[in-house]
């Protein structure tokens, strides 16, 4: 629960607006900085380093769990992972695996995260829940990149050792080695379209990208790119698929459907890892010689900006959230139109989520233009409200302690009591909605709702009997 309290609160800044607009859900990518320890948070919405992190000694890779609460990232100097509250942006643990442990990857369901210990020969399985190592998978000589499919599986490995297979297949759910895939030569960065029918390797030393078939774990294309392809990311529909050429300074795209480059992107130099924004198709390169992350735009294949980050970023795996929820959510209040002075009067606030999926990590924001000691709020079964004690008028953050099934539907109670500074104003209630996935109509998302406070309280009668009994006395004459 504390977890949830301190995402209210780092949402606080961005939910709070005028016309309560709803928080920020692009998710974030973080870049491990080999030579500087740290890793550098990028907003995607608006392309800036918004927060810088020390981890472990000369971090190689990142992954994000799907629920975009944690990160992990590989320091390959330190044969150790670092365990980052992607809420607090906050290092919460440090997990021993085996030697230089170079790639890591984030089962889709958020269960499990696998390393490859390059000099150690294995595979670490980590365990989301405890943070702790729960197996070791031995494998060949020198695992260097992995990935996962969306079952969760199979994982497909690639070796730098040379005696080893070139691609590994992996049962998760024995631990076993069940094939190998021969490809070209020097494979290194491996891609998962996100059905899970085809792998994507670049081979280093080939200047070429292996498509797999996972029915057959045959190739079934090879497909020349720029000089020295090191790492592959897939967009959200599995339609492109982009490489980055490190000695070619430039990023290979490549049509899922006909397996062909439709377009070479330049880039600033050196690039290494690459991720997509499942939201806005948005590449995300990083470019370790220029200490810098290129922006890609997905529709025009054009560099839109460049990031300055630490030294030496290399970036390898998925460093960008990638499982993002669509969903339909509505937000709405009941409550009457007017109040008078001092009088108690509820508004009623209303969140159903209409599907077609659940959503993750939904936040409503409260906004009034009264005084807090006003309101009392009362939070729906399953959330948890805080009051915004910075604003000088009352307003609320309140956050799902789990995501929102389809079909659900959850009622808040804001009570008001009219003060009498208050008298012959208006009351404004404005309310929003907001999740880590996609609104599929976002019109729903806010509302607004007002109340007139009438001064005039009605006529009281009098406390005294006498007085009372005088009145009507004259009240007949």
């Amino acid at each position: 629960m504390t977890g949830i309290i301190r995402q209210v609160l780092s949402l606080m800044s961005v939910a709070f607006l005028a016309a309560a607009e709803t928080a920020n859900c692009q998710p974030y990518a973080y870049i491990p900085s080999h030579f500087s320890n740290n890793v550098s948070v990028i907003d995607t919405a608006s392309n800036t380093v918004v927060a810088t992190i020390g981890v472990g000694s000369r971090p190689t890779a990142a992954a994000v769990t799907n629920d975009g609460s944690k990160v992990y990232i590989a320091n390959f100097g330190g044969a150790s992972v670092t365990v980052i509250d992607a809420f607090t942006n906050v290092v919460t643990a440090t997990i021993p695996v085996g030697a230089s442990p170079e790639v890591l990857a984030v089962n889709w369901a958020g269960t499990r995260v696998y390393v490859t210990n390059r000099f150690s020969n294995t595979i670490s399985v980590i365990d989301t829940a405890t943070d702790m190592v729960i197996s070791t998978i031995p494998v060949a000589d020198e695992p260097v990149a992995i990935a996962i499919n969306s079952a969760g599986t199979y994982a497909y490995v690639s070796f730098a050792g040379a005696s080893s297979p070139p691609i590994a297949v992996i049962d998760i759910n024995t631990n076993s080695v069940v094939a190998t895939v021969p490809v070209g030569d020097g494979p290194f960065g491996l891609a998962i379209n996100p059905s899970g029918t085809r792998v994507y390797v670049a081979n280093l030393r080939a200047n070429t990208v292996s498509v797999i078939d996972t029915s057959s774990n045959t190739v079934i294309a090879t497909v020349p790119v720029g000089t020295t392809p090191y790492s592959a990311a897939v967009n959200r529909d599995g339609s492109r698929i982009y490489v980055t050429n490190r000695n070619s300074n430039d990023v290979s795209v490549i049509d899922g459907a006909t397996n062909t480059v439709v377009a070479t992107v330049n880039v600033v130099t050196t690039p290494w890892g690459v991720a997509v924004n499942p939201l806005n198709n948005s590449v995300y390169v990083s470019n370790t010689d220029a200490n810098a992350v290129s922006v890609i735009d997905g529709v025009t294949n054009t560099v839109i900006t460049t990031i300055p980050v630490g030294f030496l970023p290399i970036a390898f795996g998925v460093f960008i959230q990638q499982q993002v929820a669509s969903a339909n959510l509505s937000i709405r209040t009941r409550g009457p139109q007017s109040v008078n002075v001092k009088a108690a009067t509820r508004i009623y606030i209303a969140v159903d989520n209409f599907g077609p999926e659940t959503a993750p990590n939904a936040v409503v924001a409260i906004n009034t233009n009264g005084p807090a000691g006003a309101f009392k709020m009362t939070a729906a079964e399953g959330w948890i409200c805080a009051l915004n004690q910075t604003n000088p008028t009352a307003g609320f953050l309140c956050a799902a302690q789990h995501g929102l099934p389809v079909g659900s539907h959850f009622e808040f109670i804001l009570a008001f009591t009219a003060p009498t500074t208050m008298a012959s104003r208006t009351l404004n209630v404005a309310v929003g909605i907001s999740s880590s996935g996609i609104d599929s109509d976002s019109g729903n998302n806010s509302f607004n709702h007002s109340v007139f406070v009438n001064q005039v309280r009605g006529i009281q009668p009098p406390k005294n009997p006498e007085k009372k009994q005088a009145l009507n006395g004259d009240l007949r004459k």
